[in-house]
């Protein structure tokens, strides 16, 4: 008795006639007409007809292309052989090859001249250094000359020196050393350096204290000197007893 009365309080209310149709859920109106064109398209196939064309569908696909990808883009070879052959563009590309090369070229002069000119300036500075670090050597020598007593002018060791000096010079001269001829000339401050003034005037050279050199035309070191009236004549300039320097 329980059992029955459970089953028919479980029972719907009202009770369902299952003949009866029972009610579809609403569509959306986009799937509803998808479904319509299946069906179509289905029964014209059946039919052996064409299906309906979509005009939506025709239309987005004629945008992007007719198989439904994106109109191509002409390639790289495609531009570069319209370009080939074009005489204008041809002419324009050959010239800028042409100042291409030539500047090159300018540019590849102009880089070895400079390394040539800054080598050459990097050896005459050292050769410079080298000498200035010489020319005292050659001043001790040429004073030592110069304090040879009389009786021993012709001795030996006074000729040996004299000849160590004539090879110094010589070496010096073919390496474009030459020496300053400042006694009796006009003071220059550009090759002479003054550490004493005679007190009666004038702007000659009076006295050498310290012989100067030049090296191809430039200064190698200033000569020391006396500034005064211009001394008398002498035949020689040259230390007594000193060789003549400077001659191959």
């Amino acid at each position: 008795m329980t059992d029955n009365r459970q089953r028919q309080q479980r029972r719907p209310w009202p009770p369902q006639d299952p003949h009866q149709p029972q009610p579809q859920a609403r569509q959306h109106p986009d799937q509803q007409r998808g479904q319509d064109q299946a069906q179509s398209q289905d029964g014209a196939q059946a039919r052996g007809q064409e299906p309906p064309r979509d005009p939506d569908r025709d239309r987005d696909v004629a945008s992007v292309g007719g198989n439904g990808a994106a109109p191509a883009e002409p390639t790289a070879a495609e531009t570069g052989a319209e370009a080939a052959t074009d005489p204008a563009a041809l002419q324009a590309e050959r010239d800028a090859l042409l100042e291409q090369v030539v500047r090159g070229r300018a540019d590849y002069a102009n880089l070895k001249r400079r390394s040539e000119q800054e080598v050459a300036q990097a050896q005459q500075r050292a050769s410079e250094r080298i000498l200035r670090d010489l020319l005292p050597v050659l001043d001790d020598l040429q004073d030592g000359l110069g304090h040879i007593p009389a009786d021993l002018a012709d001795s030996g060791l006074a000729n040996g020196m004299k000849l160590v000096e004539q090879k110094f010079g010589s070496a010096l001269a073919r390496l474009g050393v030459a020496p300053i001829e400042a006694l009796g000339q006009p003071f220059d401050p550009a090759l002479h350096e003054a550490v004493d003034y005679d007190a009666a005037g004038g702007d000659k050279v009076a006295a050498v204290y310290r012989r100067g050199y030049t090296i191809g035309g430039s200064l190698l070191r200033p000569a020391i000197v006396k500034v005064g009236p211009a001394p008398p004549p002498t035949p020689d300039p040259t230390p007594a007893g000193s060789s003549a320097v400077f001659q191959d």
